[in-house]
């Protein structure tokens, strides 16, 4: 089936002026943005000069471990295309900071004078980036979020754009979404649409506030049929979901999202594994307290930040002794933060055996649980070797 680089080859030759931004042409800008363009020129560079200067370099087209594949592809496809090529690229920010625990990367695609797509990157291959993501569930607001807001408002005082969509892929969907969220009054009458390319969503109490629902009508949200980071925390259940021709977690990686035209191919509802470790997932947090949250979540880092590593790079370089580390780090612990991993891992098994009754026919739950069950651990198999 189409993904979004034989989406390039058909239409890469129609301009944005022939045929305006389209939810494709949305996932594209997402998914470049976890290139770093650091070097971009600073009064703006266009996708064909960046593409010209950066496919020669493999480094510069690898952005970690897990983005690896089809990065160069889609950035050749794109920057040599009509509709792409002539894109400028301005504004590019990358902030680290793991004091504050931040990893916040945002840029401005300008596709004509008068027309912008803002961009936040997602989790990128620091570790840092994934211990914000999962500081998400215990606290109200996290720095990428306030430097996404912060971010929005600088562009559009900055630029005298008329016309503006924000989007993201995994966090930078949540991201997106935040900024939105927080946008100067005087600014919300140019902002058109704001994509969540199956990031996570934010707590029930967020989106009831009158400032959500200002922009809520915008708000297009596209997870995948087995969606698991899209599902985090609460959406409105206002999503469509995108057929992918992966299983699993894997399905996260946008360039496995089927396309016809120039839309995705989409499905009437969710795979029921998705179900299943969606109300898994809810189910063990609300379970969970806000310091216990984040009591697992600081062991957790605590374990697979291994000899020194920064990056999922870093782990991956360090093969079976990475693995071997985390494991000898473990039996370190002392009793009572040993009780925090092994609780939490309890109670997500046991919420999952409960989901799986819920949503499965009792007189035939035992066959579907062997299959669910050999289903998980070919999926986790194949997402370890990824590493």
């Amino acid at each position: 089936m189409a993904n979004m680089i034989d989406y390039l080859d058909w239409r890469g030759d129609l301009s944005f002026k022939a045929d305006s931004l389209n939810p494709v042409d949305n996932l594209v800008f997402a998914r470049l943005s976890y290139i770093d363009f650091s070097d971009a020129l600073s009064g703006g560079e266009t996708l064909k000069s960046l593409a010209t200067r950066y496919l020669p370099s493999e480094e510069k087209v690898t952005p970690g471990v897990l983005l690896n594949e089809g990065t160069k592809e889609l950035l050749e496809a794109a920057g040599l295309s009509k509709r792409f090529g002539s894109v400028i690229l301005k504004n590019y920010e990358s902030k680290l900071d793991l004091d504050r625990e931040l990893q916040f990367s945002a840029m401005t695609f300008e596709i004509d004078d008068k027309t912008a797509y803002v961009v936040f990157r997602g989790t990128d291959d620091t570790l840092v980036g994934w211990k914000e993501d999962f500081n998400m569930s215990f606290m109200d607001v996290v720095p990428a979020q306030k430097e996404a807001s912060r971010y929005l408002n600088g562009v559009l005082k900055k630029h005298n754009y008329k016309t503006v969509y924000v989007g993201g892929h995994s966090k930078g969907g949540n991201l997106a979404i935040y900024s939105a969220v927080h946008l100067n009054r005087k600014f919300k009458s140019r902002l058109i649409q704001v994509f969540n390319n199956d990031g996570p969503g934010f707590k029930q109490s967020i989106i009831d506030r009158e400032e959500y629902q200002d922009v809520a009508d915008r708000i297009v949200t596209l997870i995948p049929q087995s969606s698991i980071v899209g599902l985090l925390l609460e959406s409105g259940n206002n999503y469509k979901v995108v057929q992918s021709t992966v299983k699993g977690i894997m399905q996260h990686e946008g360039l496995s999202w089927e396309v016809m035209g120039k839309d995705f191919v989409y499905l009437p509802k969710l795979r029921r594994d998705a179900v299943i470790i969606d109300r898994t997932t809810k189910g063990m947090l609300e379970k969970m307290s806000m310091e216990q949250r984040e009591a697992f979540s600081t062991v957790l880092f605590d374990l697979i930040t291994v000899n020194d590593s920064k990056t999922l790079t870093d782990i991956d370089k360090g093969g079976l002794g990475s693995f071997f580390k985390m494991s000898e780090n473990f039996r370190r612990l002392d009793r009572e933060t040993k009780k925090v991993i092994i609780e939490t891992l309890s109670l997500f098994f046991d919420e999952g055996y409960k989901s799986f009754i819920q949503v499965t026919e009792l007189n035939q739950w035992q066959g579907k649980f062997k299959k669910w069950r050999e289903e998980v651990k070919g999926e986790i198999e194949g997402f370890w070797n990824k590493f």
